[in-house]
């Protein structure tokens, strides 16, 4: 006898079900001790279920911080809305993503930082210039160049070099904690006022 079809509040529960068993082994184990063995046994599932739910290890692991990475872009579109001079908007964007990243640890560890395992699938990579934060920064140092207020070149390389170098400013003291770096506020405060001197426009 054929089996009855899962309905959609089943299968949403299952996939839940997967993304709670996945989460709960890189709490406790890290990044490396996630398998699909592991989250099947974990979740009480079939390795299968795993794949009809999700198309890659990644794509699961993914999943666990999409919910709260929409967050941060929702604060990030609000920061910018409110400040229509393009200088200020570029600086507020960068302290919301600080802040954010600040008062959120386990998801800037988690979603932010994570480094793909070589044994999981490469994925299909995407433009930068699609992620909502370049975005953001692209059209406001577009803007600012237009004004006169923001030095000439790349908008897309500056917006790179503005996220690179603010997330740099995170990790390293995370990444490299065996030295005492400076004071975590005073190093992101210290680099996002660095990078506004550098978006002035040359004398």
């Amino acid at each position: 006898m054929p089996r009855t079809p899962a309905t959609e509040a089943q299968r949403r529960e299952e996939s839940s079900r997967i993304r709670e068993a996945a989460s709960k082994i890189y709490a406790d184990k890290g990044i490396a001790a996630i398998s699909a063995r592991a989250v099947a046994q974990e979740a009480g599932v079939s390795v299968g279920k795993i794949y009809g739910y999700f198309d890659s290890l990644t794509e699961l692991m993914q999943s666990l911080w999409q919910g709260r990475v929409q967050k941060l872009i929702e604060k990030l579109q609000k920061v910018a809305r409110s400040k229509p001079d393009p200088v200020d908007r570029i600086r507020s964007i960068l302290e919301a993503y600080i802040a954010f990243a600040q008062n959120n640890p386990d998801l800037y560890k988690g979603a932010l930082m994570f480094v793909r395992p070589e044994d999981l699938p490469k994925p299909e990579q995407q433009s930068a210039e699609d992620l909502p934060i370049m975005g953001l920064l692209v059209d406001a140092i577009t803007e600012g160049q237009q004004a006169g207020v923001i030095r000439t070149g790349s908008p897309v390389r500056m917006a790179q070099l503005l996220w690179a170098s603010v997330h740099g400013a995170l990790a390293l003291p995370i990444n490299i904690d065996r030295f005492a770096f400076k004071e975590r506020d005073h190093l992101t405060g210290d680099m996002v006022d660095a990078l506004m001197e550098h978006l002035h426009p040359p004398a």
